[in-house]
């Protein structure tokens, strides 16, 4: 595990969404993102299951560390990651010098710091459930 970029410089890098949607909403959009949002919100643990099953899989080409609350593991046993995500905290997750954020309250995914080469698995695995991979733009 190469721990020597810190978690606030790994923040700080260019990222990628893994989102039920696929692609930004465009700023002055006329639909309406936020009734939709509510809805699937209201569904969240679909998603997050998801995620957990992304994540699981991902630990199979990768060690992954997670910190939740300033406590890390590596590399701990399915049972325990599907507990991690289902816990309802922000958890970090990281990875061959990238970094995922899941926080329970949202429905997408944050990958910092990706390379082509640990950006295709997660978005074969984000396809494969449903959902989205795209780098955001600024607004």
């Amino acid at each position: 595990m190469n721990s020597d970029i810190t978690i606030e410089n790994l923040l700080k890098k260019p990222y990628h969404v893994i989102d039920f949607i696929p692609m930004q909403i465009p700023k002055g959009s006329e639909g309406q993102f936020f009734d939709v949002e509510k809805h699937y919100l209201k569904n969240a643990k679909e998603i997050h299951n998801k995620f957990t099953d992304i994540i699981l899989k991902l630990n199979c080409y990768y060690d992954l560390e997670f910190i939740v609350d300033d406590k890390s593991q590596i590399n701990p046993k399915p049972n325990i990651i599907k507990k991690i995500i289902k816990s309802k905290k922000y958890i970090l997750i990281r990875f061959d010098k990238a970094l995922t954020t899941i926080n329970k309250g949202d429905l997408y995914m944050t990958i910092y710091n990706p390379n082509s080469k640990n950006l295709k698995i997660p978005k074969d695995l984000a396809t494969s459930n449903g959902l989205f991979l795209w780098k955001p733009k600024r607004i």
